[in-house]
């Protein structure tokens, strides 16, 4: 993560491929060089025993370079990295839209201590999710954990966080024990029609 010390910029840069490397006794940074800039190619981090390789891309035509060659990434791979995060949670903005982040952040901190107050709840409920900006619709996936919106619009984010914290609220223990709860009472329960059939009353 990238954190802009006289800004609120927060940008996430993704390794390509992670490799096992049992020369990453010291950290260190290897850079190589493109024309007239310098990219980083592999972080290696002590006591992690592995080496991120960083995508590098390729030299322009006419311009020397000392380094060996590497192959550029497919152009699939620098849209995928265009995620940028604030404190929270991430931005998926491929179209660049304009979007107020320090309101953004606000109205997720006040949806969590909403479902906070509402519920009692003894934790700080900080749910972790993707905002998607240039979506075809305006939804709540639960199952990519994004909310989705085809443009900024502070109720539907709103809305959003709130969803997310109240599923946050409950563990994977509570939901399981309430699963339980529900079919014992439903196993318990006998229809009245049922009854009066077999002449009970």
């Amino acid at each position: 993560m990238i954190r802009q010390l006289s800004g609120d910029f927060v940008g996430i840069v993704l390794p390509q491929t992670v490799v096992p490397d049992g020369t990453a006794d010291n950290s260190r940074i290897e850079l190589v060089r493109r024309g007239e800039e310098t990219f980083v190619s592999s972080l290696y981090v002590k006591g992690l025993g592995s080496a991120l390789k960083f995508v590098i891309p390729k030299a322009e035509a006419g311009v020397g370079d000392s380094s060996s060659p590497e192959p550029g990434p497919p152009p699939s791979v620098p849209a995928a990295l265009m995620r940028v995060a604030n404190a929270y949670f991430t931005i998926r903005n491929p179209k660049g839209q304009a979007w107020p982040s320090a309101e953004a952040e606000t109205v997720y901190l006040s949806a969590c201590k909403v479902i906070e107050r509402e519920f009692s709840s003894r934790t700080s409920l900080r749910p972790q999710f993707t905002l998607a900006l240039g979506a075809s619709h305006n939804r709540l996936s639960y199952a990519q954990h994004e909310i989705q919106l085809t443009k900024w619009d502070n109720d539907k984010f709103a809305q959003g966080v709130v969803l997310l914290a109240f599923e946050e609220l409950l563990s994977s223990k509570d939901r399981d024990q309430l699963v339980r709860a529900a079919l014992s009472e439903a196993d318990s329960s006998v229809d009245v029609s049922a009854l009066k059939k077999e002449g009970l009353k």
